[in-house]
């Protein structure tokens, strides 16, 4: 199916998110170093990255910001999905305004990230014209 790249500073949440996305299909590359994402999508076909907000050393929303700041187009223009324990609406939205194409709470259940992360796979001349979608 896809190539995905996982980012969090948490270990036993990189291996719970690659489970379940290994299982939907995907292929999956993990980062706890969000100063390697650019580099790992680079190294790698990256189809979409699903990235913690919330990290110790970086905030997930600048690394959001460098990616679509990236000189390579496609590169710059892969999916993103915020995936976070902030409930925060002034983050949340923040996220969106940076370019995620979603937010999903971590405790959102596998089965609504499973959706959430099929939508973010269609190809935009594919999906239907929709309002942006909400946090979970």
């Amino acid at each position: 199916m896809a190539n995905v790249l996982l980012v969090d500073d948490s270990t036993p949440t990189l291996n719970r998110l690659a489970r379940h996305f290994r299982r939907w299909g995907h292929e999956v590359k993990t980062e706890s170093d969000a100063g390697n994402v650019i580099r790992a999508m680079a190294d790698q076909s990256t189809d979409l990255v699903v990235l913690d907000v919330l990290m110790l050393d970086v905030d997930g929303i600048d690394v959001l910001r460098a990616i679509r700041r990236h000189v390579d187009p496609g590169l710059a223009a892969t999916p993103v999905i915020m995936h976070s324990m902030a409930r925060d609406p002034r983050i949340i939205a923040q996220a969106l305004k940076a370019g995620a194409q979603d937010y999903v709470i971590k405790a959102t259940s596998a089965e609504e990230l499973r959706h959430r992360v099929a939508k973010c796979l269609i190809p935009p001349s594919a999906a239907p014209h929709a309002p942006p979608p909400k946090a979970v």
